[in-house]
């Protein structure tokens, strides 16, 4: 460890205090400017260019599922009874169904096992997804940090190495 004067060590104490208050102060100012920033996203009318991307991929994806389906219902229209709930009002489609085609047995059992929560989920799949997607990104910490008034301290070169010498003196 090296030896420092304790005159040396004194005055450096002091620069090293005010150095050390500037930049926590400098940190707090920057997290500040994120909070700020991360508001003014957030109160945005228009999207950003990530939202918008993550909208397409989404929207892509939900297209690609709708052309698989509608190549299902073309190939087999029973494959619309796992889709369709099991209402008073949806009696006559699913009737309609049945009488073009019977199911066998272990689809009888599978559509059966379907509750009405699973298909008004499987129905309302996109709203969901929407709803949890914005809520994900809308919520914010309630602490916001403030901004911090401080003055700016500058150092010449002999108290930067002053303050140098001090601080490899402490972490060495």
């Amino acid at each position: 460890m090296p030896e420092i004067a304790q005159k040396d060590f004194d005055r450096s104490e002091p620069l090293f205090s005010s150095h050390s208050t500037y930049l926590v102060k400098k940190v707090d100012r920057m997290l500040a400017k994120y909070n700020i920033l991360s508001l003014r996203e957030d109160a945005r009318t228009c999207c950003s260019a990530d939202l918008v991307m993550l909208e397409r991929s989404f929207l892509q994806h939900e297209r690609a599922q709708l052309a698989k389906l509608k190549q299902e219902v073309n190939e087999n229209p029973t494959v619309l009874k796992h889709y369709i709930p099991p209402t008073s009002e949806n009696q006559e489609v699913l009737s309609f169904l049945r009488g073009e085609c019977e199911p066998s047995g272990d689809e009888l059992d599978n559509s059966r096992l379907r509750s009405e929560s699973e298909d008004s989920q499987i129905c309302s799949n996109s709203y969901v997804y929407n709803s949890n997607y914005v809520k994900t990104f809308s919520e914010k910490p309630s602490a916001l940090y403030e901004p911090v008034e401080c003055e700016v301290v500058s150092f010449d070169h002999q108290q930067d190495s002053l303050l140098q010498e001090a601080v490899d003196s402490i972490l060495y």
